[in-house]
């Protein structure tokens, strides 16, 4: 089956860590030009040596309606701030994100992750990667 597969099962088994309906790979979103895409995270999975990007699929470019581009650049904002252990920085995209849509799991995700990073810092060449534990 192959490491394709391999991967492919281990991105599925973490999706609904981030409340998403569904999640790809790399490979996949540089195959699809004409759809908007988010990337939730960089996770390092259980058989892997290399951090890979994660995806969701929000819907065909055409599609879109006029907030969600706005969602998705606040979105950007705080993963930037996030990788570069900007805690205080990543703050305010994350409440602009809390206005525009409070029920997004997603977001959700990283309050947990943010407040153990505070107490216990990352190395300072960290990448933003999370180490995930896929069963």
């Amino acid at each position: 089956m192959g490491d394709a597969v391999n991967l492919a099962s281990r991105i599925e088994s973490i999706t609904r860590h981030y409340g998403v309906p569904m999640i790809v790979g790399e490979k996949t979103c540089s195959m699809i030009s004409d759809f908007v895409f988010c990337e939730p995270d960089k996770v390092m999975v259980n058989g892997k040596n290399k951090p890979v990007s994660i995806y969701e699929p929000i819907g065909m470019q055409e599609d879109i309606d006029s907030p969600l581009p706005g969602e998705l650049n606040l979105w950007e904002q705080f993963l930037r701030s996030h990788r570069s252990q900007e805690w205080d920085i990543a703050a305010s995209p994350w409440l602009g994100l809390q206005y525009v849509e409070p029920s997004r799991s997603l977001y959700e995700t990283f309050l947990p992750r943010i407040a153990a990073y505070r107490r216990d810092p990352p190395v300072t060449a960290w990448d933003g990667t999370y180490c995930f534990e896929a069963n």
